[in-house]
């Protein structure tokens, strides 16, 4: 399906089709970091697209940047 991998190339995850990011265990990917909510966003593959859509976290979600 797809692979995420963090900038500096420490860790990587394989993507399903549905993930849920953030830092609760009920999350799909796990992000320890202090800004990202328990649960921050939805990245999905729809329509031969990635789509990521934030969850109504307390920091936002960017991309590239």
């Amino acid at each position: 399906m797809g692979r995420l991998t963090t900038s500096s190339g420490d860790a990587a995850w394989h993507l399903r089709e549905h993930n849920i990011l953030g830092r609760s265990r009920r999350c799909t990917i796990q992000l320890h970091a202090p800004a990202v909510s328990g649960e921050h966003a939805l990245l999905r593959w729809a329509g031969g697209r990635w789509h990521l859509q934030d969850l109504h976290s307390r920091n936002g979600v960017f991309v590239a940047g």
